[in-house]
């Protein structure tokens, strides 16, 4: 019985070490740039088995999160630290939003290796005084 837990012991301590955790973000990516658009910014520690960035958006609708959209494929840089940033152009300025951003690691074989969230409100940057006078100017041509 003990040559047999001993044995079962062994050969998880040779599995287990081929199992490894990823560590391409570091803490606190992705995050939201400074900008008049919205600019996701992500650091990575270790992308060397990573080919690719797959980044998605939700956006909160009624009753929950939406479907996911990828909204860009970033080639990687493949060194030990890089630093990412693009501006996401599909967001129209119509109306305050809440925004969920998946940066998505992908290796050779196209697996997803690790994955980082961010969610963000995204404002129309109209006040509520604005938007009445807007409001009270699309009457006057009704």
């Amino acid at each position: 019985m003990l040559k047999r837990i001993i044995s079962i012991l062994v050969t998880l301590l040779a599995v287990v070490p081929t199992t490894s955790v990823a560590d391409v973000f570091k803490p606190g990516s992705p995050s939201r740039g400074t900008g008049s658009g919205l600019t996701i910014r992500w650091e990575t520690s270790d992308e060397s088995e990573v080919i690719k960035f797959e980044v998605f958006r939700r956006e909160y609708q009624s009753g929950g999160m939406g479907p996911a959209e990828k909204i860009a494929d970033i080639v990687a840089k493949r060194l030990s630290s890089s630093v990412y940033q693009i501006e996401d152009a599909g967001i129209f300025k119509t109306a305050d939003r809440v925004l969920e951003y998946e940066v998505r690691a992908v290796d050779r074989q196209g697996v997803v290796v690790e994955t980082a969230k961010m969610t963000t409100w995204f404002s129309a940057g109209l006040t509520s005084a604005a938007k009445r006078t807007w409001g009270s100017i699309k009457a006057m041509f009704r």
